[in-house]
């Protein structure tokens, strides 16, 4: 007799989905930044689990390795290839319709760029 079994694994509330993901799967506190250079000056006074910005920029390189993950509301200009050297440790979920508006600084979330979803809470490790 064959039994096929399937493994459930459910992390908490879905929080948002976006269109485009890269990396793997990272939690954290979001930090919003309006640009490059707002996201540079907070990273020099503290750190940034989640970065939650429009968009990634290829000038944006340096901060990629700074951080565990990133929201953006439009697609990266930079390609998934170029962001993974940057940190290949990285989540990033993409194309969130008004990301801006609907996540606090503060909040904590975690992020699955495979599956391109956006959690309530932290991953447990």
């Amino acid at each position: 007799m064959m039994i096929n079994t399937v493994k459930v694994h459910f992390l908490g509330n879905i929080l948002g989905r976006g269109a485009r993901g890269v990396g793997k799967q990272c939690s954290g506190k979001i930090t919003k930044a309006a640009n490059a250079a707002e996201a540079r000056h907070l990273l020099s006074i503290g750190k940034i689990d989640i970065l939650l910005i429009h968009t990634i920029t290829e000038d944006m390189a340096d901060i990629l390795p700074q951080v565990k993950g990133c929201i953006l509301e439009i697609r990266s200009r930079m390609s998934p290839e170029a962001i993974l050297t940057a940190n290949p440790a990285i989540a990033v979920v993409a194309d969130v319709e008004r990301a801006l508006e609907h996540y606090e600084n503060g909040q904590y979330v975690s992020l699955d760029g495979v599956e391109k979803i956006i959690y309530e809470g932290l991953i447990q490790s």
